[in-house]
């Protein structure tokens, strides 16, 4: 990979995780998703989520790779993308 590709790479890993750290606060440490309970996250902390999501450029599998890897177990991934996918739905009839 040439040096320019990983600095465009490194930096856009950089922004979507500043980007997605704001809305996972109620963690101890934002740095470690591990922690998050996605069924704890009310309705408008989705929303930011979402909102962070589209202004980041970044797809929703995308940013389910950096909660992973920033330690967020798949079953709360899951729930978060369910979360995601009912809302739009909720917001789409309104």
């Amino acid at each position: 990979m040439k040096v320019s590709n990983q600095l465009k790479f490194i930096s856009i890993v950089l922004f979507c995780l500043l980007a997605v750290s704001p809305v996972f606060s109620q963690t101890k440490n934002p740095q470690n998703f591990g922690d998050i309970r996605v069924d704890d996250l009310s309705d408008d902390k989705i929303r930011d989520f979402m909102n962070g999501v589209e202004t980041s450029g970044l797809s929703l599998d995308q940013i389910e790779q950096v909660a992973l890897a920033r330690g967020m177990k798949a079953a709360e991934v899951r729930k978060l993308k369910l979360r995601v996918d009912r809302i739009r739905l909720e917001d789409a009839r309104s």
